[in-house]
């Protein structure tokens, strides 16, 4: 056997240790994410293949024998880790780019652990297991940077897949068809970017466009659509934190959830404040004293999703328009009891437990949305969740691809355009909605209050255009089917209206239903949505407000 140089048996020991180093402190980090011991010890037994080289060899019997088994070690090592990690539901679930240097590290030792091998098969048999490695960490390092929108870390990402392209094709021979497949890969990354740039807007989109209080309008989303998605995705994330910062499950499963007293959060720029009573706005007493109290009943857009300081919900702004225009000894409070995700059957709950202590004097009733399933039970489901949420990415063309494959997927479990026949009037009187809203006037007529109902308004109607229609449908598949049932709900509290003489119905439509450029979305206020509600409601109760005193 000939005898090594010097400076091959200083290499070989520094490759030798620096391979077995860097796998050490791949099971280093792998302990520190609590990976189950099996994959722990996996680790190990790949580990302890490299040591292959420091196992002295007999002159007339080479390695050949144990570099076998080290390799069919390492390799089973590989596949018992991927297989236990997929199948395992303890393992990742959120990329992170931490895992992909662990990844790195075990490509590493065993790339520096090749030239080691006599044999060129084997060497082969190792850097033929550092690709795997070295690719997985590469998709984990870009997916943890796209999905959280970091562009420099991207971009790295995509030059490592280059690189280590280029070294598949440098250490493998390969087929022809290999050869096409990587080169395809090859421009596709390369190429990529470049896409990216020729297809961004030559406007930057606005990094804070809730500021300007207006990318939710139809006519500025025609105008930049990418800016309404980018905003809509906002809007849809802020929803959820205030879900997550107000709401409980509630303990005896009878509501949607409790809301949470004494609590704040923000809605945007817009200060949400609870009080101890549970409704949104300022501490209210529970006995009302000399005071005229009107409680506002409804949902989500009577609570109201306000984006601004200045952006009130409606019966904040009732009040307001009250205090303006009402100089008397009497002063007449509006307490906002609306809720999201409570239809008339929760309220009509809430109205009896936590209002009817209150000693109301006045009920607003106002809903649509929560409520349309119980007057026409046919009605599509409005959606799972919500629709889904276009999200920042490091590449906007990846961006809108990976937005409209999740809507085509939304999209498909509703009917393109649902046929929708009106029951009559007779049938409506019979439906689950119409015994809540007996209940209701029941309620109030027997406890001396007077009730005043509101039919409900949304951003398109039946005089709305097509193409308006078809804008909200992108987010709301059942939007042609909500505008009928819609009209239903105006006929329901026609005919109730008229049945029960004592009850105030407010026409909420003229100035409101259809009005887009008033609403945030298919059912939301905008600003100027809720001070349209709120003058609305104010000019048809003040005379019966000034009737109510004038009886005191």
């Amino acid at each position: 056997m000939r005898p090594e140089k010097p400076e091959y048996v200083r290499v070989a020991m520094a490759l030798r240790v620096t391979s077995v180093a860097l796998i050490g402190l791949a099971i280093y980090l792998a302990a520190l994410t609590q990976m189950p011991w099996p994959d722990i010890a996996a680790l190990g037994f790949l580990g302890a293949s490299l040591l292959t080289p420091w196992i002295p060899s007999k002159p007339r019997h080479p390695q050949i024998g144990l570099s076998l088994w080290a390799a069919a070690i390492a390799w089973f090592s590989t596949l018992f880790l991927a297989i236990s990690l997929i199948l395992a539901r303890q393992t990742i679930t959120v990329f992170d780019p931490y895992y992909a240097i662990l990844a790195w590290l075990i490509a590493a030792a065993a790339a520096l652990h090749a030239p080691l091998m006599d044999s060129s098969r084997f060497k082969a048999w190792w850097k033929a297991l550092s690709i795997p490695w070295a690719f997985c960490g590469a998709f984990v390092w870009l997916a943890a940077s796209y999905l959280q929108d970091r562009t420099a870390p991207f971009y790295i990402g995509l030059l490592v897949l280059v690189f280590l392209l280029l070294l598949c094709k440098r250490w493998f021979p390969m087929p022809a068809s290999s050869v096409l497949i990587v080169n395809t890969l090859l421009v596709l990354v390369i190429l990529l970017p470049i896409a990216d740039w020729v297809a961004r807007s030559p406007r930057p989109l606005d990094p804070h466009p809730e500021v300007a209080g207006t990318g939710y309008l139809y006519d500025v989303a025609k105008k930049e659509p990418n800016a309404f998605l980018h905003w809509y995705g906002k809007y849809l994330n802020q929803y959820d934190r205030l879900v997550r910062d107000l709401f409980q499950p509630d303990p005896a499963g009878v509501l949607p959830f409790r809301i949470r007293t004494n609590t704040n959060t923000t809605f945007f720029q817009s200060r949400i404040h609870i009080n101890s009573l549970g409704f949104r706005g300022r501490e209210i007493s529970p006995a009302k004293g000399r005071a005229y109290r009107i409680v506002a009943l409804g949902e989500s857009n009577t609570f109201g999703f306000t984006l601004t300081p200045e952006h009130k919900p409606w019966p904040e702004a009732l009040e307001q328009l009250f205090r303006e225009h009402f100089r008397g000894a009497v002063p007449i409070e509006v307490i906002n009891a609306g809720l999201p995700n409570h239809g008339l059957e929760n309220n009509l709950y809430r109205l009896r437990k936590d209002i009817l202590p209150l000693h109301p004097d006045m009920i607003l009733s106002y809903h649509g949305w929560n409520t349309f399933r119980s007057l026409f039970s046919s009605l599509p489901a409005n959606s799972v969740k919500h629709p889904p949420a276009f999200k920042q990415r490091p590449m906007p063309l990846l961006a809108k691809a990976e937005y409209r494959f999740k809507m085509l997927s939304f999209r498909k479990q509703f009917a393109a355009n649902p046929a929708f026949e009106p029951p009559p009037v007779s049938k409506l009187l019979q439906s689950a909605c119409a015994e809540d809203y007996r209940q209701l006037i029941k309620i109030a007529r027997s406890n001396h209050i007077r009730l005043v109902i509101g039919n409900y308004s949304m951003a398109v109607d039946s005089q709305s255009t097509g193409e308006l229609v078809e804008f909200y449908r992108k987010a709301f598949p059942a939007v042609y089917a909500l505008i009928g049932v819609n009209q239903l709900n105006s006929l329901l509290l026609e005919e109730l209206a008229r049945q029960n003489p004592e009850v105030c119905l407010v026409d909420t439509h003229p100035q409101l239903d259809g009005a887009h450029d008033k609403f945030i979305d298919l059912v939301h206020f905008a600003p100027a949505g809720d001070r349209q509600m709120a003058e609305t409601f104010f000019a048809a109760i003040t005379n019966l407000v000034q009737q109510d005193l004038g009886g005191r």
